[in-house]
């Protein structure tokens, strides 16, 4: 059995190291919370979640599988620069079944991707976006690798 000092020593210990891992790399990987899902297709469906994506088992995996495997929010040490992304303010919302807005922050765990109207069926090319002028670039992975 581990004593409390040794726990401390050993949580310090893997804390430091994943410090230094972060700073190594310049950034921080992020995914979307499972626990939100019905949550995001509740919003951007409103009315028509039921069915349109809930009472559709195909198209409900499909997009658990968008948000679960495809979405990745990079946080990097410092701003990655806006020439390189395409500003996620441009993209434009998907409000064909609920008004939905824009967010003016970023929150991994709780931002909605399925807010914006992202191609997210593009089967070849990762697409990248630059949350507003933050160290955040949102990726999703093409559906074919």
């Amino acid at each position: 059995m581990l004593t409390n000092y040794t726990k401390i020593v050993l949580t310090t210990v893997v804390g430091l190291f994943a410090n230094m891992l972060i700073a190594q790399n310049g950034y921080e990987v992020h995914k979307p919370n499972p626990d939100k899902y019905d949550q995001f297709i509740e919003e951007v469906y409103g009315e028509y979640a039921d069915e349109l994506v809930f009472s559709k088992p195909l198209r409900y995996k499909s997009i658990k599988k968008i948000l679960n495997e495809r979405v990745k929010f990079i946080e990097y040490s410092k701003p990655p620069g806006q020439n390189h992304f395409t500003n996620i303010t441009e993209v434009g919302m998907f409000d064909q079944y609920n008004p939905v807005s824009e967010d003016l922050v970023i929150d991994p765990t709780s931002f909605n991707i399925l807010k914006y109207d992202i191609d997210f069926y593009e089967l070849h090319e990762e697409q990248r976006f630059l949350f507003r002028d933050t160290n955040f670039v949102i990726v999703i992975l093409p559906q074919l690798k």
